[in-house]
């Protein structure tokens, strides 16, 4: 049987996903990338989700960023909270 690859070899393809015309995969890519949010090609794609259309990939996306591992790479964590919280 083949080695599997490890699941971060996915993180590409999940930061794609962040921009799918799709509701419920920009949900499920964004909760995805939490784990990964110290990447700077994940942090990027979490700071333009917090401008996303719907509120609940803007909260995951503020989450995610909040979560401490990505907060060295996050420029206006405050800006990106007033962006969510009104939904700007």
């Amino acid at each position: 049987m083949a080695a599997l690859a490890p699941v971060a070899d996915a993180v590409p393809s999940v930061v794609t996903a962040v921009a799918d015309p799709n509701l419920d995969v920009r949900k499920a890519a964004v909760r995805a990338l939490t784990r990964w949010s110290d990447r700077p090609d994940v942090a990027s794609a979490l700071r333009k989700a917090t401008e996303d259309t719907d509120a609940d990939v803007r909260a995951y996306a503020r989450i995610a960023l909040d979560d401490g591992k990505a907060s060295h790479d996050v420029k206006e964590p405050e800006e990106v909270r007033k962006r969510v919280t009104i939904g700007e």
